[in-house]
């Protein structure tokens, strides 16, 4: 008997071969239109690893990956390599989208960090999915709970996709708190991820080993 991994879609959507994307030195093609890499202004990336078991079989494993570009425009280019419930994913497409998407990354880096470092210029902060992070100051604060952290009192824990935000010595009203809650607090950094931990290495001297 096969388990497969309840987060597996039905179908398939986006794929390289329902969008005909493909790169030239100047742009992509997409869904029969064409973007200049200059229209891009943030990149996003998820990539997962599906387990598919076997009862009495050892484990195999799927690898999916998903990009979005955001146009000037508001439009979306997305393409996405994924297992479905009816269908194994293509590592050989993965891999593929993978190699496609470092070069969208680098030729749309310099407009990418001109859309943080014109915020620092103008108001002294850049936004970043629902946390503000002032170089000034080295402070970074949560907006959608309206809490500061101070750098030098804080802890950023890095995984895959998101950093965990943890206060050193959190009082014991904070730990209440938490415990309460139950959901720590984390920047998720699937945006513009290449770009953001520059950022931070280059403005608040923050980066990890790995």
């Amino acid at each position: 008997m096969c388990i497969r991994d309840r987060a597996a879609p039905l179908r398939k959507k986006n794929t390289l071969e329902q969008t005909g994307f493909a790169l030239t030195d100047i742009g992509i093609k997409y869904r029969g239109k064409f973007y200049r890499f200059d229209e891009i202004t943030e990149t996003r990336v998820a990539r997962h690893v599906l387990e598919h078991k076997v009862v009495l079989v050892n484990s195999t494993y799927h690898y999916s990956i998903s990009i979005v570009m955001i146009l000037k425009s508001g439009e979306i280019i997305q393409v996405t390599e994924q297992p479905t419930w009816l269908s194994d994913s293509k590592l050989s497409s993965v891999q593929y989208i993978e190699n496609q998407f470092s070069i969208i990354s680098e030729k749309t880096w310099d407009i990418r960090v001109e859309k943080y470092t014109q915020q620092i210029k103008e108001k002294g902060y850049f936004d970043y999915n629902e946390w503000r992070f002032y170089p000034n100051q080295q402070v970074i604060q949560d907006t959608k709970k309206n809490k500061v952290y101070n750098l030098d009192s804080t802890e950023l824990l890095k995984s895959p996709e998101y950093i965990t935000v943890k206060e050193k010595n959190a009082g014991l009203g904070s730990k209440l708190m938490q415990s309460l809650v139950g959901k720590p607090s984390i920047i998720i950094t699937r945006t513009d991820t290449d770009v953001f931990f520059t950022l931070l290495k280059h403005f608040f001297d923050l980066s990890w080993s790995h």
